[in-house]
Formats: structure tokens, C-alpha cells, sequence
């Protein structure tokens, strides 16, 4: 495994035998070592290429990778270069490079402190992967905030026939967690659906460059609850599932953008969108008569 790091100051450095100018901006992986030069960033990456036969059982496999809030933002303090946590996100990726992968494969994220103690577990389980195609994971895990490092346990499960599977694991800050929604509502007569274009921005209302994980919900007039006939995510955006059904859901944006599709008869009902940093911005969602 190749850890990744940032600089101090933009500089020369010879990676992999070949002379790169880095700026502080700039995430390289690499196996050398540069001392004070450079700090860890959070960018780690681990794959593992793991051959499952048909018939031989499921096969298990770990992965831990340490110090993952190690140099996640750097800041000058009266001339002390330090570091402080930030909000943590993780990925994890399957790819199917030779034959399918049937459901049922599983990954368990132990996230412990420093340590090693593990203040929080995520389980998630895959469903099939066909050959050359990919499924992915992506938690955004309280616990990652204070972590030290995670391990991730895969059980590949036996298949009806042998397949090689690649499992990445990627560790990122979300530095340009989003600050505000922007709406764009559309017409809608009666039982039509009402699309809403929402649009995440940072705290300098630049659109957000990463997908954001967002609470969907809907509200009367009087700022309750309130049911109508579908609540779902368009074409932008994926929904990861209902709270109630047809009133409240959950969805990843596609970076800044997320569909959402309000289906009433008549009225107004207010949509909401509550971001990770606990704020709320709401628009009204109109469906007249024909």
C-alpha cells in the first residue's frame, strides 16, 4: 500500500524516478520517504485482488489502514504548522474483472481511535456484480471524524462460478461540505410530478465538487409532516431510502445536484432539504387543477 501525501511548501520531488514540481494543492502517493517536507493526507488508497472459486467457499478477506486523520487540514497557529480533523468519507469499490459475482458479499468497517478501540461499526452487504461492471459503498460515518484508522472485513461469497474481484478502499476530507441549497421548481398540473432541481453550494456559493448526503422531506402550511402521492429522486441524484414513505427519504446528490419529484393532486406542500451541517432550507411545490 502506497500512502499519500501533501507538502509543506510547492517544491521538486523525484516520484517514481521521474522529477515533478508539487504544489500544496497537490495529492502524490509514493513509498519514500521526504520527512519534514511533506504531511500525510487523507487520500489513501489499498487494492486488493482477490480470486473467489466456484465451490470453494467464501473467502474473507482484511484490510486496515491507519492514521487516516493524520494531516487532513493544516493550519498555521502564531508560526506551528498542526493539524485538526475533518469530516471523513469512505469508499469502497468492487470491481468484477473476471467472471460474476452473485449477492451476498459483505464488508464490515470497524472505525477505531488511536487506540485501537472501535467506537463504531458499519456492515453493508452487495448485491451481484456481472463481469467487467463495478458496485460501490460510500459511508460518511460519525465515528470517522475522531478515528485513527479502520479495517475493513470483506466476506466475498461463493459463487456459481469462479470470479477475481478488485477492492479499493478511499479515505477523503470533505472539505466543500455543502453550506446552502438553491431550488429550481418546476410546473406541474394535478397528478403530475413536480420536479425540483436543488443545487448545493459551499460556503462561498461555489457549487460543491462531491456527492452530499442529504435528508429529503416534505411540510405542510403549517410546518408538519405531510404524505402525497410520491416522493422520489429524479434523474440527478439516487435515493439510499425512505424514512416515511412518500413524506421523508434520503439521497446522494450527483456532486451539487439532486432531482427531486414531488407527485400531487392540488395545494402546495413545501419541500426541505436538510444538509450534514444540521441546516434547513425549504420552497414551496405548487400542483394546480386542470
Amino acid at each position: 500500500m502506497k500512502k499519500s501525501y501533501k507538502t509543506y511548501e510547492a517544491r521538486d520531488y523525484i516520484i517514481d524516478g521521474i522529477k515533478q514540481h508539487i504544489t500544496t494543492d497537490d495529492v502524490f502517493y509514493t513509498t519514500e520517504n521526504y520527512g519534514d517536507f511533506v504531511y500525510e493526507s487523507t487520500d489513501w488508497k489499498t487494492i486488493e485482488t482477490t480470486n473467489v472459486p466456484n465451490g470453494g467457499g467464501n473467502v474473507t478477506v482484511t484490510k486496515t489502514i491507519e492514521d487516516i486523520n493524520e494531516g487532513t487540514d493544516l493550519v498555521d497557529v502564531n508560526g506551528v504548522k498542526t493539524t485538526t480533523n475533518k469530516e471523513q468519507i469512505v469508499t469502497v469499490k468492487l470491481d468484477a474483472t473476471t467472471g460474476e459475482m452473485d449477492a451476498g458479499t459483505t464488508v464490515s468497517i470497524a472505525i477505531k481511535n488511536d487506540a485501537g478501540t472501535t467506537i463504531e461499526t458499519i456492515n453493508y452487504t452487495f448485491g451481484a456484480i456481472a463481469e467487467d461492471a463495478s458496485a460501490s459503498f460510500v459511508t460518511k460515518a460519525g465515528g470517522l471524524v475522531s478515528a485513527d484508522n479502520i479495517t475493513c472485513t470483506f466476506v466475498f461469497i461463493d459463487s456459481t462460478a469462479t470470479f477475481d474481484i478488485d477492492a479499493t478502499i478511499t479515505i477523503s476530507d470533505r472539505s466543500n461540505a455543502g453550506e446552502s441549497v438553491l431550488f429550481e421548481v418546476g410546473t406541474a398540473v394535478t397528478t403530475d410530478g413536480a420536479t425540483v432541481a436543488v443545487k448545493i453550494v459551499d460556503i462561498d456559493g461555489e457549487e460543491i465538487t462531491e456527492d452530499a448526503i442529504v435528508d429529503v422531506y416534505l411540510l405542510d402550511a403549517s410546518g408538519d409532516p405531510v404524505a402525497v402521492t410520491t416522493l422520489a429522486v429524479g434523474t440527478a441524484g439516487t435515493t439510499l431510502g425512505d424514512i416515511t414513505v412518500n413524506s421523508a427519504l434520503v439521497a446522494i446528490s450527483d456532486t451539487a445536484d439532486l432531482d427531486v419529484v414531488v407527485t400531487n393532486t392540488t395545494g402546495t406542500v413545501y419541500l426541505g432539504i436538510r444538509l450534514t451541517n444540521g441546516k434547513c432550507f425549504t420552497c414551496p411545490v405548487i400542483h394546480t387543477a386542470i
